[in-house]
């Protein structure tokens, strides 16, 4: 395998610019397209750099092929990348910087979302500030089957979007929402059939790419101050039980539980 090869087996986060608009596509389809640390370090760098291009009004985030948006962080890095209190920290400082990226961002940005929306991958969409879905795109947030926290910045943002009472069912439950319900709820903003998805999110980015560049990072600016999503921190009490859950039985068990596709069992150590 040539390193070319050995990129895209691993996978990686390409920009593509189509006239005032960008693509910021996730590839890594042979793992759902999951982010590893890596492209989550390119998924910095992209939206920094799409930041500074005066000739991009507006960002489209999606995931490579049909089966998914974006499944979320890769698990099996875990092991290794939040292997001690220290590691952990970092992770969860890197994690957060790839879920503001898009709120912090003076462009408009739409997730465009097919397949699977999953973990990482729905805190991402929820991050963006328009959600465009395909009939077949479900949503999943399965942070408590796998035994690990949820960082404080991420429910924040589903806070500001969904309210307590859908936020506690996503969350607490674990399960599976189609698209039709995700539009019910107003997880996302549009539901479009499979065939129709790219025209529509094309066309759409269009109609916010003509509008003043200005006027757009103020309206986004404004909308994220007053629905306070990057402001206040966690309390003590939150850090402690995040720490916790890094360093518990099972979250060690969620993990191999995941990898060998059967059912945890956890207990609450």
């Amino acid at each position: 395998m040539d390193i070319e090869q050995r990129v895209e087996a691993q996978g990686q986060v390409k920009v593509y610019r189509e006239g005032s608009v960008a693509r910021v596509v996730i590839e890594n389809e042979a793992r759902r397209n999951a982010l590893t640390l890596e492209m989550k370090r390119q998924f910095l760098h992209a939206f920094a750099e799409l930041e500074g291009d005066t000739g991009v009004r507006c960002v489209i985030l999606t995931g490579a092929g049909i089966k998914s948006f974006i499944s979320g962080a890769d698990i099996s890095e875990f092991d290794k990348a939040r292997a001690d209190p220290t590691s952990e920290a970092k992770y969860i400082e890197l994690a957060k910087s790839v879920t503001l990226a898009p709120v912090k961002t003076s462009k408009p940005t739409i997730a465009r979302i097919r397949g699977a929306c999953a973990g990482g991958g729905l805190q991402l969409a929820v991050a963006c500030d328009v959600r465009i879905a395909s009939e077949d795109a479900f949503f999943i947030m399965p942070a408590a089957k796998l035994g690990i926290g949820y960082p404080y910045v991420g429910m924040s943002l589903f806070m500001s979007l969904l309210g307590r009472a859908r936020v506690a069912d996503l969350f607490l439950s674990g399960r599976r929402v189609s698209a039709a319900e995700a539009l019910e709820i107003g997880l996302v903003d549009f539901v479009v059939a499979n065939d129709f998805l790219d025209g529509f999110v094309a066309d759409y980015a269009d109609k916010v790419s003509s509008n003043a560049p200005l006027s757009l990072a103020l309206i986004k600016r404004s909308i994220h101050e007053i629905a306070g999503t990057e402001s206040g921190s966690p309390s003590a009490e939150i850090d402690a039980l995040m720490e916790a859950c890094a360093n518990s039985v099972d979250a060690i068990e969620g993990r191999r539980a995941f990898a060998e596709k059967r059912k945890a069992n956890f207990q609450g150590r």
